[in-house]
């Protein structure tokens, strides 16, 4: 029987309270019967305590009459004087049988003569003056005084002694006559008395010691210490708990009259407690046996009430273990037959939510271990997969293969995202279709797939399934009578090769895929260490740069911009130089490209537009006609959604007017995002800010373009003017090119000139604006100001220049 069952809890409830009852019951007739006992040993302790006060009372008032009366004989008056001895003995000799109890009855003289009766014979050396009784009577008067407990010399037994004066007919003192009694004998006044079976009776002398009690246990001790007296007061009334020989007693106590002597009884609270138990010992055997008859009836009674129940949980343990088939038909009370009723549509409800839940599940486990578009294995799955089989050690090799759509964006752009959702799942088929034996596949991204092949022996079979992937996603795609062509770039690493956890595989054929879109796109790339290589070259750039920002190794040098039809320079170009160690000797451009590449163009580039910003400014601080000063932008920062802000910011901190300021951007950042680009530039422009389109002819070189964009300048590449001289051909597309920009009101900047060849020619063509080492070379910040701010024009600036240019 289990503990928390209702069986148990019913059977356990009842004896709970039978017991309970009974322990009460028990407790109350225990301390009723303990009371009966207590006030009847009480009243036993009264009696028996008034009948040995009165037999003390009788044996003192004897002694001390005898005393009284004994001491006023002529015989014994004049006992000093007396000529025949033996007679005084004779006659103390026969009083002392009429003195109940008493021992000997004796007269010492005051010249050390001694009488007694019996007689007994002394040694020599006993002298009567020197005894307690001697010493005690002689300072009595009219009373008779009584000593304490003390060793007889002669019969070596405890006795008291009463004693007192004698005077002779003339007042003198004679001596002093006693009557000896022995402490035994008068124990035996009491001998036979008891408390019940462990109480006692006491005698007690006037200072607390025992005199006699109903054993001779305690004779001599002084029970109370020297606390008799307030204790005696105390006990006169209501008995009082003590403890004495480490047993506690009911104490009440007398006083004798005669001489202050004290009567003592003494009721054991241990044999009390011990009579009221065993009268109730019966009682309660009688109670428990009937308690656990009882019991057994209420539990056999509990068996037959829960048993519908107990068959209803045995069928709760079969839907436990699935089972929705089993039917309830218990109708023994209508509430069990209630619960029967629930039961059984709780099971039918159980079932259809236990199908519903396994759908459900299935549904989650889909959702969270496979791709919902493909079927795929999905990346959380992919990992766990691979890992445990990594885990177990495999002896032959395992190959990831990064597979990464090329331009699927395309798609999306032309034909829409179902077409490119068409595309994804006949890639994920063509990748299962692959034959090879032991292999899965995984989508991991938007238009990136993961293959993993097991038992790798050699690489030739992974290039072979590499082929059959390759050649099947070369065969063209219908979607809606539309044809999608589809390419892949491919990396691929080996375990244990290149790594020894997923993670560390995945990265790896991630670089190698990255690698083959460098190459070309639509072909694999197994890792190497050279890819390794150019990974961590790239790493280490990345944090040379950071360093050299936050330890401000970057410099801003200024390259002038003449202007033809000023005959003047009219504004610098900002070009970025890098003073940081551990990028000597890397080219600037190599430094921009990786910052782009790592999103670090972006703090980059807004530390180059400030500094530009704050270098206009304290150019023109004094010139009533300035200076303006260009800064390259990069597309990163077109797309920063507050690029337009961080502008006007720039211009405001630095009180600069925003015609000193010019932003140059290349064809390629303006046509990947067209519409963006236009509707921030408008914005700038708006503000005052000059446009330039540097590096005109390198790449789109749509006049449409350059029709729609709101830019101000165009800035011819140097290759143009470099070969402009090398043919008549060369010389007149330059010239068609320049014509072409000023009929859409844009002006032209010409990058790249460096001798006075070119510079003729260009004027010649009429072209708006010169730069290049004929007109100067870049300068640092020092050196720009010295020579702008001295009035510096293009002919006496730059002959040394040209000079050198020429030799």
């Amino acid at each position: 029987m289990k503990w928390n069952s209702i069986k148990f809890m019913a059977t356990a409830l009842i004896l709970s309270l039978g017991l309970a009852v009974i322990l009460t019951f028990g407790y109350t007739s225990f301390k009723n019967t303990k009371s009966n006992f207590k006030q009847s040993y009480f009243k036993e302790s009264q009696l028996k305590l008034e009948q040995a006060q009165l037999q003390f009372e009788n044996l003192i008032r004897n002694a001390n009459q005898f005393l009284a009366q004994f001491s006023q004989t002529n015989d014994t008056m004049s006992a000093a004087t007396t000529k025949d001895p033996s007679r005084l003995n004779s006659l103390l000799q026969t009083v002392q049988q009429t003195i109940l109890n008493s021992s000997s009855v004796k007269l010492g003289l005051a010249n050390g003569m001694l009488y007694s009766g019996p007689s007994v014979k002394m040694p020599s050396s006993y002298d009567p003056r020197e005894q307690v009784w001697y010493v005690v009577g002689k300072h009595s008067e009219t009373k008779p005084v009584w000593t304490d407990p003390y060793l007889d010399y002669v019969n070596q037994k405890i006795i008291i002694t009463a004693s007192r004066t004698v005077w002779s007919p003339s007042g003198e003192p004679v001596g002093v006559l006693a009557v000896d009694f022995d402490l035994s004998s008068i124990s035996g006044y009491i001998g036979g008395s008891k408390i019940g079976n462990k109480g006692f009776i006491m005698l007690l002398s006037p200072s607390g010691t025992i005199l006699a009690d109903t054993d001779n246990f305690a004779i001599g001790e002084k029970p109370f210490g020297n606390q008799f007296d307030a204790f005696a007061s105390t006990a006169q009334g209501e008995p009082v708990e003590y403890s004495f020989k480490g047993k506690l007693y009911y104490i009440k106590l007398n006083l004798v009259r005669e001489n202050g002597m004290a009567v003592v009884t003494g009721v054991s609270k241990t044999e009390i407690n011990e009579d009221a138990w065993t009268v109730l010992y019966p009682v309660f055997i009688i109670g428990f046996i009937c308690l656990a008859l009882f019991g057994l009836v209420t539990y056999y009674f509990v068996l037959r009430g829960i048993a519908p129940l107990q068959r209803l949980v045995s069928l709760m343990k079969s839907v436990e273990h699935g089972d929705y088939s089993v039917h309830a038909t218990i109708r023994t009370y209508n509430e069990i037959r209630s619960l029967s009723q629930s039961f059984n549509l709780m099971t039918e409800g159980i079932r259809k939510r236990d199908e519903e839940l396994s759908a459900s599940n299935d549904k989650i486990y889909r959702l969270a271990y496979f791709d919902s578009l493909t079927g795929l294995l999905n990346r959380r799955h992919l990992l766990e997969t691979t890992a445990d089989a990594l885990s177990g050690n495999p002896d032959l090799g395992i190959a990831v293969i990064y597979v990464d759509l090329d331009n699927f964006k395309t798609i999306n752009d032309t034909l829409g995202h179902s077409a490119g959702d068409y595309v994804l799942v006949e890639v994920a088929s063509r990748l299962e279709a692959i034959a090879y034996p032991d292999k899965y596949a995984s989508r991991i991204g938007g238009d990136e797939f993961v293959l993993v092949l097991h038992n790798v022996e050699n690489r030739t079979m992974v290039e072979e399934a590499l082929q059959q992937f390759i050649c099947s996603i070369e065969l063209p795609l219908n979607y809606r009578d539309q044809v999608c062509n589809v390419s892949a770039s491919i990396g691929v690493s080996f375990y244990p090769e290149h790594g020894v956890t997923i993670e560390e595989l995945l990265q790896k054929a991630d670089m190698a895929m990255y690698q083959s879109k460098a190459k070309g796109k639509n072909q694999y790339c197994m890792f190497d260490k050279s890819i390794q290589l150019q990974i961590t070259e790239k790493a280490y750039m990345e944090r040379s740069i950071k360093e050299a920002l936050r330890n401000k190794q970057f410099e801003l040098y200024y390259q002038p911009i003449y202007d033809c039809s000023e005959g003047c320079i009219t504004s610098v170009e900002t070009l970025l130089r890098c003073h940081s160690p551990a990028l000597s000797g890397i080219p600037t451009q190599t430094i921009i490209e990786t910052a782009e590449q790592t999103g670090l163009i972006v703090p980059l580039d807004k530390w180059v537009l400030e500094e530009a910003c704050r270098f206009a400014s304290k150019l023109n601080a004094h010139r009533s006609r300035g200076i303006r000063v260009t800064v390259n932008v990069s597309a990163n920062d077109i797309a920063q959604q507050g690029f337009v802000k961080q502008v006007e910011d720039a211009l405001n901190r630095n009180q600069l007017k925003p015609d000193w300021l010019g932003l140059e951007l290349t064809e390629t950042v303006l046509i990947n995002s067209f519409e963006g680009s236009r509707s921030k530039l408008e914005a700038i422009k708006e503000i005052g800010v000059s446009i330039y389109l540097d590096d005109f002819g390198t790449g789109y070189s749509s006049l449409h373009y350059l029709k729609l964009l709101p830019i101000d300048y165009v800035k011819i590449d140097k290759s143009f003017v470099n070969s402009m001289l090398q043919s008549e051909r060369d010389g007149l597309f330059m010239k068609t090119l320049v014509e072409l920009t000023h009929t859409i009101d844009l002006k032209v900047v010409a990058e790249g000139v460096e001798t006075a060849e070119q510079e003729s020619m260009l004027l010649h063509y009429q072209c708006d604006m010169l730069q290049g080492y004929h007109i100067g070379r870049p300068r640092n910040e020092e050196d720009t100001l010295r020579y702008l701010l001295n009035g510096a024009n293009h002919q006496d600036a730059f002959k040394p220049i040209i000079s050198i240019i020429n030799h």
